[in-house]
């Protein structure tokens, strides 16, 4: 009798050891996981909207979310008022990709219409804004990049173009594989590290994989596919960002017969 009795309170004392380590483990808060390392791309309905009084914004990509440089960055914004309301300005340099909704751009003290496929560079510390003209809300793609030197060709030949559309700028490429660069050192008064374009792929398989010194950011806007980045491959649609860093072979395909017009921005280290 004797035995059991300690028996009993052997396995009580087992029992209670045990849930109390469930307890305290269930209490104990989550570790935050470094998502930066690991993460490749990232979709825009994932990620939660910052609202302003004229807007709503979304970062996809930045130094917060994946292994970029504190200076690059991109993500969507929606301008929904009719009246110019909030003029920003920053110490960088922005490229701007108008995807739907017509508009007006405010830069500096110049202002112009945007429409779909329209590309605006936002030098560092000029004030800027946008406004819907129709019902529909403008929204457009945002890119940052950090302020590098400029070559002694740009310091002499100042360059006051403000915008460019697409339909301005002719295509190169391949059939599988073309694009156009929309914002460029070429074009724009830019500080050099920044550049903004389109691309679109046509080919069922992977296209020749390129690289390149320094980061890029890429948006998808049409199109189903896969993209190599690395030695990893994923499924990529409308919606999704992917980050490329700098000297990482990527490669893109189309596994449907629509083809995949994506927006690159590439931003110095």
């Amino acid at each position: 009798m004797h035995n059991s009795n300690k028996l009993s309170k052997f396995v009580l004392l087992i029992i209670i050891l045990f849930s109390t380590s469930i307890l305290i483990n269930c209490q104990k808060k989550p570790e935050k996981q470094d998502m930066s390392e690991k993460r490749l791309y990232i979709y825009e309905k994932d990620l939660k909207r910052s609202i302003f009084e004229d807007r709503w914004s979304v970062d996809l990509i930045n130094s917060k979310l994946f292994e970029t440089t504190s200076g690059f960055s991109i993500g969507i914004a929606e301008y929904h008022l009719e009246d110019f309301r909030l003029l920003g300005i920053h110490d960088d340099q922005e490229c701007v990709y108008i995807i739907s909704g017509e508009g007006e751009y405010k830069l500096g003290d110049k202002t112009f219409p945007v429409s779909p496929g329209c590309a605006v560079y936002v030098p560092p510390k000029t004030k800027h804004c946008v406004r819907r003209t129709t019902s529909e809300p403008v929204r457009l793609l945002y890119t940052h990049a950090t302020i590098v030197d400029i070559t002694a060709i740009n310091k002499n030949n100042k360059k006051k173009k403000l915008f460019m559309c697409e339909e301005e700028v002719e295509k190169s490429g391949t059939k599988e594989h073309w694009g156009k660069n929309l914002i460029n050192d070429k074009n724009f008064d830019t500080t050099g590290g920044c550049s903004l374009g389109i691309a679109f792929y046509t080919s069922k398989e992977f296209t020749e994989p390129g690289t390149h010194e320094d980061q890029e950011a890429i948006y998808i806007l049409s199109g189903q596919g896969e993209y190599m980045l690395g030695d990893k491959t994923f499924p990529i649609s409308p919606g999704c960002a992917i980050n490329v860093p700098p000297n990482t072979k990527h490669s893109v395909r189309c596994t449907t017969d629509e083809p995949i017009k994506l927006i690159y921005a590439h931003g110095a280290n």
